[in-house]
């Protein structure tokens, strides 16, 4: 199957209305977790990310009243009682996504900032810190740099492993054309990866095991989502 990717500012959330909506809307399990957090911001981006999840789910004709989550021996999380399914949420500042599929998945959305070039040199592979030090722009640098890193850390949750894979264990190649690959040794699979260009600011990455699939995304409105909007609050929007 194609792989789903759905992305959202949470900003809406911070509504009365619309907060109380998507408490509403998702699982025991997920509104317990959401009030453990202090503060609103951490508050919205956990609902935020169910209602994706459920939205995604729907779109793949599997309707649960209740969202059960188990925990893999890695600790990557999994959906009790839904099979042959794979799925992963990422989020950064307002902004949450979530990625779904047949196959092993991973996504990550970063905010860029300003960084530190010690830790690309410190922690990334050899060729990926060189290829971001030569760049004569802070800028540049960067952008590169979160590029990277949502690459990796795409791959990394792709794979099961997450932060136990260390980020100079493998090798995330970029070609000339834009098109990226990876080079590595936890595995024999395939691995694909998209980059999402939506947000100016941010990075976007989705990393899926396998065989080279579709992947579809979609801009989504909370608003739309849970006052029931005709459009279902999506905008198609393609990945690289």
């Amino acid at each position: 199957m194609q792989t789903l990717v759905y992305i959202a500012n949470t900003e809406s959330l911070k509504e009365n209305g619309l907060y109380n909506a998507a408490f509403d809307a998702v699982s025991a399990e997920r509104k317990d977790k959401v009030l453990r957090y202090r503060f609103l911001k951490d508050r919205v981006l956990s609902l935020g990310a169910e209602v994706l999840l459920r939205k995604a789910l729907r779109e793949c004709g599997i309707e649960i009243p209740e969202i059960h989550y188990g925990f893999e021996i890695n600790g990557k999380p999994f959906l009790k009682g839904v099979e042959g399914f794979d799925f992963n949420i990422s989020h950064s500042e307002d902004f949450v996504m979530v990625a779904l599929s047949g196959n092993e998945t991973g996504c990550d959305i970063e905010k860029i900032t300003e960084i530190d070039l010690e830790i690309a040199k410190k922690f990334f592979f050899r060729e990926e810190y060189e290829n971001i030090a030569v760049l004569p722009a802070s800028e540049e640098r960067n952008e590169l740099f979160f590029r990277y890193w949502t690459l990796k850390e795409s791959f990394m949750k792709a794979t099961g492993l997450g932060m136990r894979l260390p980020l100079d264990s493998f090798q995330i190649l970029i070609g000339n054309d834009g098109k990226t690959g990876v080079r590595q040794s936890v595995d024999t699979k395939n691995y694909n990866f998209t980059e999402i260009d939506a947000f100016p600011g941010y990075k976007c990455a989705v990393c899926t095991a396998g065989n080279a699939a579709e992947t579809d995304v979609k801009i989504v409105d909370f608003r739309e989502i849970l006052n029931g909007g005709n459009n279902g609050g999506t905008e198609d929007h393609k990945g690289n």
